[in-house]
């Protein structure tokens, strides 16, 4: 019984934390998102996706690589590869 809730809280601090990483659509990427636009209103969107897709990919490669999760690595992979679609459909 004490190893449950020992996982219930390792579960709840863990993704607590991932959730505040600076990929979009979480949490962390949307304050990092808002945070570069008001600082530079022209290329902050761009940026915000450019720092999106770095974090994304770095999630998803420590993912499998650290953790062996496959679904860590599926799920940043796919969020960064949507962050650069955003930012290459932005660029015209």
């Amino acid at each position: 019984m004490n190893s449950f809730f020992m996982s219930l809280l390792w579960v709840n601090i863990f993704w607590g934390f991932i959730n505040l990483m600076p990929v979009y659509p979480l949490d962390g990427g949307q304050v990092t998102r808002h945070i570069l636009i008001q600082t530079d209103p022209l290329n902050g969107l761009r940026t915000s996706l450019g720092v999106s897709v770095i974090a994304g990919a770095a999630a998803a490669i420590g993912g499998l690589l650290f953790l062996g999760s496959t679904y860590m690595a599926i799920l940043f992979g796919f969020l960064a590869f949507q962050s650069f679609q955003a930012m290459q459909s932005r660029m015209y």
